[in-house]
């Protein structure tokens, strides 16, 4: 069994790898991307149905842009939900930037949307992460409620969206993920308080 760390030691050490290793933060993102993009694969069983990505406005957001070009390489079509945001993270903005000058530029088979494509069979849950310290505004509480009313498989970035990542509580709803890909260590509320009945499988991956 792997420790469980509270989400300020596992950033502590992200930190650490970034500032003093010397490891770029946009490397981490790219690793998060890649992992992400190969579970997806492994859940599709028609490609030329669109791989939804739910992109929040920080980091877990960057990893969905950075899986969403990896995809499209690969030639996955991509539809991606943003939330109304006007903040972004520098990794979010620095991954997006890439992926639409890669659309414009080269064609890649990514739609912006604000509507959970019917013929989906596969969804990449990147709104939000370990950062979460408030309740889900109501336009992001209505677009989870629509995930989890729907057949697609989720799988959640680090964790899923909604989930405390300390306590495991709901904000005030979470996505009812089928795996959770958790990266640097695995959080303490990824297995307490409602976090069980939402995780799904929890895989650890050493970005």
């Amino acid at each position: 069994m792997n420790d469980i760390f509270s989400p300020q030691a596992v950033k502590e050490r992200e930190n650490f790898i970034i500032d003093h290793i010397g490891l770029p933060a946009s490397v981490l993102v790219e690793r998060a991307g890649l992992f992400l993009a190969d579970e997806a694969e492994k859940h599709v069983k028609d490609k030329r149905n669109p791989i939804l990505i739910l992109a929040g406005p920080g980091n877990n957001g960057g990893d969905g842009f950075a899986a969403a070009r990896i995809l499209a390489e690969r030639g996955y079509s991509i539809d991606i939900i943003q939330t109304n945001c006007n903040k972004h993270s520098n990794l979010f903005e620095y991954e997006s930037k890439i992926l639409t000058r890669l659309r414009d530029e080269f064609e890649y088979p990514v739609e912006y949307t604000d509507y959970v494509p019917v013929n989906s069979e596969v969804c990449l849950d990147c709104l939000y992460g370990t950062g979460l310290n408030r309740d889900l505004d109501e336009d992001t509480v209505a677009l989870i409620n629509r995930i989890n009313n729907s057949s697609l498989t989720v799988i959640s970035a680090d964790i899923p969206s909604g989930l405390d990542a300390d306590t495991g509580d709901l904000r005030p709803v979470a996505v009812s993920a089928d795996v959770t890909l958790t990266f640097g260590g695995l959080k303490t509320g990824l297995f307490y308080g409602k976090a069980p009945d939402y995780t799904g499988t929890v895989r650890l991956c050493d970005v």
